[in-house]
């Protein structure tokens, strides 16, 4: 099943746009752990370099712009309460003044990006002015962790031979474990 599966990969190599596609739709759902992944598959000259690098930077800003859309139209009218309190209108001046800010520091903090943009589409915070600054954030983060993934995964996958792909597979689910379990704990935490 493995076999096939990795023979399966293999015939996407030839089709970058299937990839780019791929990567997008998967980032949606965990994001460094495919970034991560797609970085290894590059590495291993099994994926074009553009279409992990297009792929994930759209996936993510899609994302991102998706939670301030949360927050923007119907978080709007489920709380209509607490956007009527004064501390709400204090809260909602920061985060316009400090929009940059948030959203560049939510995108390097695990946990912090669904709070910061759905808070910044309660805040009604220019439309433009977020999606700009969220994507140019999404496509630093992503290139970052991409390059960095694609050195260190060349240089370790030659000593590590056949054994490489176990490796990689270790290393994205060990990433998408952390994820889950800071998920859980942020919840966990809200919930108390």
């Amino acid at each position: 099943m493995l076999q096939e599966f990795i023979a399966y990969l293999a015939t996407l190599a030839d089709l970058p746009v299937v990839q780019a596609l791929l990567a997008g739709a998967a980032s949606l759902v965990l994001e460094d752990p495919v970034t991560l992944a797609c970085g290894l598959l590059v590495a291993g000259g099994s994926m074009s370099p553009w279409a992990a690098a297009l792929g994930l930077t759209v996936g993510l800003a899609v994302g991102d712009l998706g939670l301030y859309m949360l927050g923007r139209y119907p978080g709007r009218m489920l709380s209509k309460r607490i956007l009527e309190r004064p501390r709400f209108e204090k809260s909602r001046q920061w985060l316009s003044r400090n929009l940059i800010t948030a959203v560049l520091t939510a995108r390097c903090i695990p946990g912090m990006r669904f709070p910061t943009y759905v808070a910044a589409g309660l805040a009604r915070a220019p439309v433009w002015k977020f999606a700009l600054v969220a994507v140019g954030a999404s496509a630093l983060w992503t290139l970052t962790i991409l390059y960095l993934t694609v050195r260190l995964g060349a240089a370790v996958g030659e000593y590590l031979g056949p054994w490489r792909w176990v490796a990689g597979v270790g290393l994205v689910v060990l990433a998408a474990g952390v994820q889950i379990c800071i998920s859980r704990r942020r919840r966990d935490l809200g919930g108390e």
